[in-house]
C-alpha cells in the first residue's frame, strides 16, 4: 500500500503552495501611506498593501533572507485579479523566470506541485510557457505525470526523488495549467477525480491505493476549491467529465459556507478564515454563484484594516491588509504587525488569498493584459 506521509505533505502545502499558518503579531511596523478604503476600493487597497510587501518584486519568506516563491506567485495572482494591467505583474513574472529551478528543485529533486503552479503563473502573466526563463514549463509538467502502466500513479503529478510531497492542490494546478496551455491528459483529470469523496469534497492528501471513503479522509475546503477550478478548466478545454462531477462538488462547497459567509479550511484550519473564504469565492465565481461570493466578500471585509478602523492604533500604517481571522485583527489593532518576516507572513498570505473574495476571478480565466 502506498500512503503519503501526512506531516510532510502538510509542511509542503504551506511552503510550496502558500496555504496559511497562524502567527502572532506584536508591535507597530514602519510607516507606509494609507489610502482611503471604500466599497469597490477594498480590493485596490489590499493589492496596494500586498505590493508594498514585495522586495525586489519577490515576497520574502518567513525564513530570514530567503524568498517565498509560492507566495510570490499568489501575489502575482492577486495583483492580476485586482488589475490585469498592473505594472507589477510583468516585473514579478520576470523575476520568476530567472529563478525557475530555485522554486521547483531542491537537492536534486523536482516538485510537481511547484512546477504546475509556476506553469499557471506563466500563463496568467501572459508569458510563453514553452520558454519561460529558458524552460519549457508545459513539457516539464507533462514529464512529471505518471504514465500508462504506472499502476495507482497513472495520471498523477509526482515529485521526483525519494521523498514525495505531492497532493491534490498540486494536481489541481497541473490540470489548470495543462488545460490552459494545450490540454490536460485525461489521466490527470481521472487521478484528480479519484481524490474526490462521494459527498463531492476533495481530500488534500493522496492515498494512492484506497478510495476516498476507505481512507477515512476529511474534507478540505482549499483543496476542493482548487480542484473545482481544475475541473471547470478541463471541461472548458474539451475534457469529458463524468456526469454531475462539477455539480456535486459545487453543491458541497456551497453547503460548507457558514451563515455569515465564511468558509473554514481543512483539518488543520477548520475555523473560518480569510484564505479559505477567498479561495472558495474564487472557485464559486467560476460557476457564477454570485450570491455566495457576495456573502464571502462581506465576511472578509470585516477582516480588512481600513483607515477609519486603524486610526490611532499601532496598525495605523497597515491600511488594506486582510487578517486571517478576527483574532488576528484584534491583535493587530492592539499591538500592530511587526517582528520581521515571520510575523508578517500570516498577513501576506491571508491578503493574497482573501482578496479573491473582493475580486473572485477564477484561475480558469485569470490573465494579465498589456497596460
Amino acid at each position: 500500500m502506498i500512503v503519503l506521509r501526512r506531516s510532510a505533505l502538510l509542511l509542503t502545502a504551506s511552503l510550496a503552495f502558500s496555504t496559511p499558518f497562524v502567527l502572532t503579531s506584536t508591535a507597530a511596523s514602519p510607516a507606509r501611506s494609507a489610502p482611503d478604503v471604500r466599497g469597490p476600493d477594498k480590493a485596490a487597497s489590499a493589492a496596494d498593501w500586498l505590493a508594498g510587501e514585495l522586495v525586489h518584486n519577490r515576497m520574502p519568506s518567513s525564513f530570514q533572507g530567503a524568498t517565498d516563491w509560492g507566495l510570490t506567485i499568489d501575489t502575482l495572482f492577486a495583483l492580476t485579479a485586482e488589475d490585469p494591467t498592473s505594472g507589477r505583474v510583468p516585473k514579478i513574472a520576470r523575476v520568476l523566470a530567472r529563478h525557475v529551478n530555485d522554486y521547483t528543485d531542491f537537492q536534486g529533486a523536482r516538485s510537481a506541485g511547484a512546477s504546475a503552479k509556476l506553469l499557471v503563473a506563466a500563463k496568467v502573466a501572459g508569458r510563453g510557457v514553452r520558454d519561460f526563463g529558458g524552460v519549457d514549463l508545459r513539457s516539464r509538467v507533462l514529464r512529471l505525470v505518471g504514465r500508462r502502466g504506472a499502476g495507482f500513479e497513472r495520471g498523477r503529478l509526482r515529485d521526483t526523488g525519494g521523498t514525495d510531497f505531492s497532493n491534490t492542490i498540486g494536481q489541481s494546478f497541473g490540470v489548470v495549467g495543462l488545460s490552459r496551455t494545450g490540454g490536460a491528459p485525461g489521466s490527470t483529470v481521472d487521478f484528480l477525480l479519484e481524490q474526490r469523496c462521494k459527498a463531492g469534497w476533495f481530500r488534500l492528501l493522496e492515498e494512492l491505493d484506497e478510495g476516498c471513503q476507505a481512507a477515512q479522509d476529511e474534507p478540505d475546503t482549499d483543496a476542493t476549491a482548487y480542484a473545482l477550478q481544475a475541473l471547470v478548466s478541463a471541461r472548458s478545454h474539451g475534457t469529458d467529465l463524468p456526469s454531475g462531477a462539477i455539480r456535486r462538488t459545487t453543491r458541497w462547497l456551497l453547503s460548507a459556507q457558514q451563515h455569515n459567509g465564511a468558509f473554514g479550511g481543512g483539518s488543520s484550519t477548520e475555523a473560518a478564515n480569510a484564505n479559505s473564504t477567498g479561495l472558495a469565492a474564487q472557485a464559486l465565481a467560476a460557476l457564477d454563484h454570485r450570491r455566495a461570493a457576495a456573502k464571502a466578500a462581506a465576511w472578509v471585509a470585516d477582516l480588512q484594516l481600513t483607515r477609519g478602523r486603524v486610526a490611532g492604533t499601532p496598525a495605523r500604517d497597515e491600511v488594506g491588509t486582510i487578517g486571517y481571522d478576527k483574532a488576528a485583527v484584534r491583535s493587530a489593532l492592539r499591538d500592530g504587525i511587526a517582528g520581521g518576516n515571520a510575523a508578517r507572513d500570516q498577513w501576506r498570505r491571508s491578503t493574497a488569498q482573501g482578496i479573491f473574495a473582493f475580486v473572485p476571478k477564477p484561475l480558469t480565466v485569470l490573465r494579465a493584459s498589456a497596460s
